[in-house]
Order: structure tokens, then sequence, then C-alpha cells
């Protein structure tokens, strides 16, 4: 029955490798870091069921030889390296390199006392007759290999309102199902087992990891869908609404604020073309750049700012009185006083089309108005503000 089992294991754990170092050579996205701490984990699994099976032929024999010995402590120097390795690979970017030399000092100590089978029998030694005698730190490899993976399950607590319900639960379940086999090798001595259950937890582990890089890409591409859309919108000097951003933005406004005094403000740069034909396009961007930035100052964060192209800015005011509309506008026309560095000087024409509550307007006939302001503004002499009220016309 015991050579049914162990074959049925054994295979069962070459079979897995496989699977995994297939799914592993074939992934072209996985970080190759990582990548190459699961080859590790792999080669590590691989050569502890070597050792085993072969530290199990040599268990046969009437009597102990220097190759069992060997064989059993390089089996209990790798267990402990695994439960190490799934340890790095879960907590690799939160680990310090001090932290890093600090976690190898158990396997260290843990491989000095296998070696020391050689010399003493404090880990394990073997009778005459080839039998087995663990020594008082024997159970040292499984203490260990149990401090790491406590250490794996803190960490997936720890982390479990950051990472989904799922992810923490199959770092937990297939750590437990570790040492649950642990436990059982050491107290009613199921043999063969545990590497059956190393192999498959990896096997979890990789899944873990690919579900975590499956979403880290999801992520990324909503970031970037964010980005294109906000860029889509957006002026890319400025930062400020564009055209048809801040025509759509204003007619949701308009249309869900119907009782609302509101008020759109159109104005340019006198003197922009002279400064950009003197000082060039990069003096032009600066005071283009500086302007957005005094609005933003300048206006509250509820009013729509948008750039409709060259130095043509608007504005919508929402919820303003007729009153404070003109102490606005001529604190913006204070603030449009710009000089750019190489010494271009533009001052602002501001025309405004003011929208009482309860009479209706489109975004089409406000900007038409508002621009017939900034006309009239214009002829006036510049820098300085024009209020056109709104009639009472349908929509």
């Amino acid at each position: 029955m015991d050579l049914q089992l162990w074959i049925m294991i054994n295979t069962a754990s070459v079979i897995g490798l496989i699977y995994l170092f297939v799914f592993l050579y074939t992934n072209t996205s996985m970080e190759k870091k990582l990548k190459y701490n699961f080859y590790w984990i792999m080669g590590l699994e691989l050569l502890e069921l070597i050792f085993y099976n072969c530290e199990l032929v040599t268990a046969g024999l009437p009597y102990p030889t220097m190759h069992r010995i060997l064989l059993s402590a390089l089996g209990y120097t790798i267990r402990p390296v695994l439960a190490f390795m799934i340890l790095w690979c879960t907590m690799q970017r939160e680990i310090s390199r001090k932290r890093g030399i600090l976690l190898l000092i158990p396997l260290c100590l843990n491989a000095l006392i296998a070696f020391s089978a050689f010399f003493t029998d404090i880990a394990y030694s073997y009778s005459p007759d080839n039998r087995f005698i663990r020594g008082p730190l024997g159970y040292s490899s499984q203490i260990i290999t149990v401090f790491y993976l406590l250490l794996v399950i803190v960490f997936a607590i720890r982390n479990a309102k950051e990472n989904p319900v799922m992810e923490s639960a199959i770092i937990i379940s297939t750590v437990t199902l570790i040492i649950i086999n642990m436990v059982l090798e050491a107290v009613i001595k199921v043999r063969f087992t545990g590497r059956a259950v190393i192999v498959l937890s990896t096997i979890f582990y990789y899944m873990y990891y690919q579900t975590q890089e499956y979403k880290e890409h999801m992520q990324e591409g909503q970031r970037l869908r964010t980005t294109l859309e906000k860029q889509s919108q957006t002026d890319g000097l400025t930062g400020l609404l564009n055209k048809e951003a801040f025509k759509r933005a204003a007619e949701n406004v308009l249309s869900s604020s119907e009782d609302v005094n509101m008020a759109l403000v159109f104005f340019d740069m006198d003197n922009f073309k002279q400064v950009n034909d003197t000082y060039g396009h990069v003096a032009g961007d600066e005071l283009l750049k500086k302007a957005a930035d005094r609005m933003k100052s300048t206006f509250r964060q509820e009013d729509l700012l948008g750039r409709f192209g060259g130095d043509e800015f608007y504005v919508l005011l929402h919820g303003i009185t007729y009153q404070n509309l003109g102490r606005r506008l001529q604190l913006l026309i204070e603030d449009m006083h710009l000089k750019s560095e190489e010494g271009g000087l533009v001052t602002a024409s501001v025309g405004c089309a003011f929208l009482a509550g309860g009479r209706q307007a489109d975004v089409e006939e406000l900007i038409r108005i508002a621009d017939e302001a900034l006309y009239e503004a214009k002829e006036k002499g510049r820098n300085q503000y024009v209020i056109r009220e709104v009639k009472n016309r349908g929509r």
C-alpha cells in the first residue's frame, strides 16, 4: 500500500512541477525577478523530492551509511528554504535588505543543526540497524518552516484590506495546508505527502500571482483610459477644459440649474499677438499658462474654466449675483496684467453674458452674447469689462 501511495504521490508531484514549468516558461508578461523566484522554488522542490526518495532507498539497507546522513541533512535544510522562498515571493516588495538578512539567520542555524548529524546526535542519528532516531533538536526544520509560513499568514491578514478576499484566502489556505501536513507527518507519521502538498501550494501561489498580475494590468489599463479621457477633455498647455468639453459641461450645468443665476465670461489678452510676434511662442505660452493659473486662483472650484484656443478663455460662474459679478470681473482684469520673462506685457478685455435665475438660454447663445460684450470692451479701449444681461428668450 505504501509503495502504491509513494508512486502516486511522486507521479503527481512531478506532473505538477512540469505543469508549473510550462506555464512559467510560456508566461511572457510575468516580471522576470518573480519568475526566477518561482524557478528557484521549483528547483528546490525537485531536489527535495530527489533527496527524499534517495534517502528512502538508503533506509532499506540493514546498516546506516554516510549517504543516508547526507541525504537527510540536505532534506532537513531544503524544506525551510522552500518556506522562506514562499515568504520572499509574497513579501519581497516590502522586505528591506536588513530584514531580508535577518530572516536568513534561521536558515543558517537549521543548516548547521542538520549537518551536525555527521558529528553529534542533537538533530538525528541512526541505530546500528539503520533505524532513524530523532534528537532533541530534531524538529528544528519543521519549527523554522512553520515560523516562515506563519509570517506569510500574518502578512496576508495584515494586507487583507488591500487585497481581495479571494487572494488572501489563497495565501492563508495553502500555508495552512502545509502546516497541517507537517503536523500529521510529525504526530501520526504520515509519509510521502509533504512534497505533493508543497508542489500543490506552489501551483496555488502561481495562480495567486497570476491573479495579482491580471489585476495590475486592469488597473493600469483603467489609469491609461482615465488619462486619455482627461487628455481628450482638457487643453494640453493650460490644463483647462477644451472647447467641446467646456460646452458639454456648461450645457449640463444650465439644464440642471434653471432657477440659479449664471454668468458666462469670455476674455482674451490685449496685445497677445504682438508679444507672440516679438518674443516668440515660448513667451506667448508662458503668458497663457500664467493666465490659466490666475483664473484658477480667482474663480471658485465649482466654476467651469475653459480655453477655446489661442488667447480665448471662458468661465461659467454658477450662483453669482449681479453685484458680485462686477467685483469678480474687476479682480480678473487686475489679475490679467501679465508680463513674460522676456518683457512682453498683456492685459485682458472681458465680455460677460449674465443669465438671471428663471430665464433660459443655451450655451451657444451665451457665448454669442459674451462675444458681443467682449467686442464692445475692445471698442471702448480694452483692459476693461462689459456685462450684457440675457433677455427672457426661449431655448
